[in-house]
């Protein structure tokens, strides 16, 4: 499994959000990931949170599964949609 890496969890405050640091970080932990000689990298987004969905696909991140009641929250249970983003 040294072949891949996982992205986990990335949080932007909200006061610093829509100024491209989240792209920021995902293009360092690109370059980080392939430098080290990772050819995958995974990560996990709550499925509600369509902001980071989008920053994730925009940043070539493919679905490939959803988690269904990957955690529980205050009684409440949260899906988790799994991404990946060859590196090649």
């Amino acid at each position: 499994m040294k072949h891949k890496a996982s992205i986990v969890a990335m949080y932007v405050s909200p006061s610093f959000r829509n100024q491209g640091i989240g792209h920021a970080l995902l293009l360092e932990a690109d370059k980080s990931a392939r430098d080290a000689g990772i050819e995958l990298l995974q990560l996990t987004v709550v499925t509600k949170n369509s902001s980071a969905v989008k920053l994730y696909e925009n940043a070539g991140f493919v679905s490939f599964g959803i988690e269904k009641h990957a955690m529980k929250h205050k009684g409440e249970y949260v899906d988790e949609m799994w991404m990946s983003k060859e590196l090649k």
